[in-house]
């Protein structure tokens, strides 16, 4: 199915564009998909299908109806996407060549680039080079998965030329590479951008929220910070890192992990600074250092402390539970797993004067069962 969902012609930086229209590939997919934008700016995508992957593809696509040629740079902002079964839905920005000069120009297994966020198995770069298999980048070794949560993440996709890269970012203007991947079928080819969405689960529609789209955005640096540390001394978080270039400005963002949310450090350090320190208050903390260089946002990079009081928190400076008991005592060599009564004395951390019993999992709370490292030998306990 193919619908016009409206015809308002823009001109912007010299790329026009005539209107955004939406099919499922193939254009017979059951259920079928729909696009709808309430409020204005904000999109909600449902597709089906069992995935886009593959010698074939099976999803929903918003995009714009005049093809693109050349660079170009996309993005938006992922608001919720569920319901799907599947921990390999994906919603992202994607870059298609048609298979048609009419409609439905998309019938699968196209050439694509997309960027996407996945229901429960991170933020992807994939693509398929000609007729073929698609691979995702962490799979084919030139980029990396990042494993988060979709909701409120940002995703962009650049092509320069026939490379295609993919970036994620937990807000606008930090950005995390996944992948670079240098199309050799390509050849130049003209492609329709737009949103895709697949629920990974035949017979099942996925549904995702976006808003903030831009089909006109600017690329982004390669060239940002690097090499950064964290260090905590007293109440203050003192960051160092590497600057790659002669940034316009340097940007760092808070990020309360307990609480959520991300805050902009004002005032932040100058332009050709190379270290800052912060004063948050107890809690844990990540911290997130990106730029802006020659005009274009650059990749950033994040490293999380703890900020405490003396044997007053259950986390340690690194942002690691003090006693792992508390989420999954093991069995310790040549004996059983600890009483309950073990597990609530604070052994690990202050002795025997304080119970821990008030931060015990409880009803509803989520428990790693990801314990992967060597137990110290004092504890014989594991934890990530």
């Amino acid at each position: 199915m193919r619908k016009t969902l409206f015809l308002t012609v823009l001109c912007i930086s010299g790329l026009v564009f005539a209107g955004l229209v939406d099919q499922d590939v193939p254009d017979n997919l059951t259920p079928a998909g729909s696009a709808v934008e309430n409020p204005a700016g904000t999109w909600t995508v449902q597709g089906a299908g069992v995935d886009i992957w593959g010698a074939s593809d099976e999803f929903h696509f918003l995009y714009e109806e005049n093809i693109v040629s050349g660079d170009f740079a996309i993005e938006c902002h992922v608001v919720s996407f569920g319901g799907t079964p599947s921990p390999w839905g994906k919603a992202g920005v994607m870059a298609r060549v048609p298979s048609s000069d009419t409609a439905p120009r998309f019938s699968g297994p196209e050439m694509y680039a997309f960027c996407a966020a996945s229901t429960a198995s991170g933020c992807v770069h994939q693509y398929r080079d000609g007729a073929g298999n698609a691979q995702d980048t962490q799979n084919a070794g030139e980029g990396s998965r990042w494993m988060v949560d979709p909701a409120g993440k940002w995703l962009k996709l650049v092509r320069n030329g026939d490379d295609f890269s993919g970036y994620a970012g937990p807000v606008k203007g930090l950005w995390i590479p996944l992948g670079t991947h240098s199309f050799t079928n390509l050849a130049g080819a003209d492609m329709h951008v737009g949103l895709a969405v697949t629920s990974h689960q035949s017979g099942t529609l996925a549904t995702a929220v976006f808003d903030n789209i831009d089909f006109n955005a600017t690329g982004v640096s390669d060239a940002g910070p690097t090499d950064l540390i964290c260090s905590v001394d007293g109440g203050n978080v003192d960051l160092e890192w590497t600057n790659n270039s002669a940034y316009d400005e340097i940007k760092i963002f808070r990020q309360d992990v307990i609480n959520g949310g991300f805050t902009q450090v004002t005032p932040g350090p100058n332009p050709a600074d190379a270290s800052f320190t912060d004063s948050p208050g107890e809690g844990l903390w990540t911290y997130w250092v990106g730029a802006v260089d020659g005009g274009l946002e650059t990749t950033a990079v994040s490293c999380t402390v703890s900020v405490a009081s003396p044997g007053t928190a259950f986390l340690d400076e690194n942002g690691f539970f003090r006693s792992w008991l508390i989420l999954g005592p093991i069995a310790q060599e040549g004996g059983s797993a600890p009483a309950v009564e073990d597990i609530k004395e604070d052994y690990l951390a202050d002795g025997d004067t304080i119970s821990e019993e008030n931060v015990l999992p409880e009803d509803g709370d989520t428990v790693s069962p990801d314990f992967g490292t060597s137990a110290p030998l004092a504890t014989g306990v594991q934890g990530p």
